[in-house]
């Protein structure tokens, strides 16, 4: 089976419409080559060559590089390339991101020192995003995993429950609005993620005819929705860029992203398969 995965991730509940570098801490892409051989993307944000987030991916021990890192900095990120060999393939494997806490805390400062009137992050919830940073660090000590995407930040529209913190929608009726349990999509969030992105076979088109074959996926740019979501961005939000500045976005030609709502799991699978295989046959 090939493999493409990549994964964005996001500060722990924060809702923020600011720009991606902002607050997504990094980005990993992996691309199968053969059984045992991977090709390796690693973004993270950049202020020139030498000030960047010290936010580091670490593979199994098994793991030999294949290829040594292509290192370089383009549009406000420290893009790395290199490939790596693993006996066997990665599959059953850990792929470890060192350095969440401090990246956390680096991006708490970026947003606290770029916001300013902009007012873009909402809501902060700084100080549980911290202590829930030292609870899964604390169980990946243990030997303790919760959930698939264990320690995984990610972000979170204010117009959903949050229990803890307020929810107006932008409404001034609900300024005093506090919500006392996370909604369902807020649960499923924090359960094992709900955002992905995965590359499809036959590029640019196929994925193109996969956005045109969905029935249940809504095609909007939004995320965290109660709805399930799906976009092609190069062919829409980043469609004004050239193929090499897609790719450096994270927004290859081949990839499309997806938001998981709520519906019922089993007609969102059976939705993306028959598209797939109307895209790719």
């Amino acid at each position: 089976m090939r493999i493409f995965l990549s994964l964005a991730l996001w500060l722990v509940a924060l809702a923020s419409t600011a720009t991606a570098h902002e607050v997504r801490p990094g980005y990993l892409e992996l691309r199968e080559k053969d059984a045992d051989t991977y090709d390796i993307v690693w973004k993270v944000p950049a202020d020139g060559e030498d000030l960047r987030f010290g936010f580091h991916v670490r593979f199994p021990t098994s793991a030999g590089n294949d290829r040594e890192p292509v290192r370089r900095y383009v549009g406000n990120a420290f893009i790395s390339r290199w490939t790596v060999r693993v006996a066997g393939g990665l599959t059953g494997e850990t792929i470890h991101v060192d350095g969440m806490r401090t990246t956390m805390t680096d991006v708490i400062v970026r947003i606290e020192r770029l916001d300013g009137d902009i007012n873009a992050v909402v809501v902060r919830d700084f100080e549980r995003a911290r202590e829930a940073a030292k609870r899964a660090d604390a169980a990946l000590a243990a030997g303790n995993l919760l959930g698939r995407l264990h320690g995984v930040p990610m972000t979170i529209k204010e117009s959903y429950d949050i229990e803890g913190l307020r929810t107006t929608w932008g409404h001034p009726l609900f300024r005093e609005n506090v919500a006392s349990s996370d909604s369902q999509a807020v649960e499923s969030f924090k359960g094992a993620g709900a955002l992905f992105t995965f590359a499809v076979k036959g590029g640019y088109d196929a994925c193109v005819k996969l956005i045109d074959s969905v029935e249940l996926f809504s095609h909007v740019a939004n995320l965290g929705d109660a709805r399930s979501l799906i976009i092609h961005s190069a062919s829409t939000t980043h469609r004004q860029l050239s193929e090499v500045q897609q790719v450096a976005a994270g927004a290859s030609p081949n990839v499309v992203r997806v938001s998981i709502g709520i519906e019922n799991a089993a007609d969102i699978i059976a939705d993306l398969d028959q598209a797939l295989t109307k895209a790719t046959s």
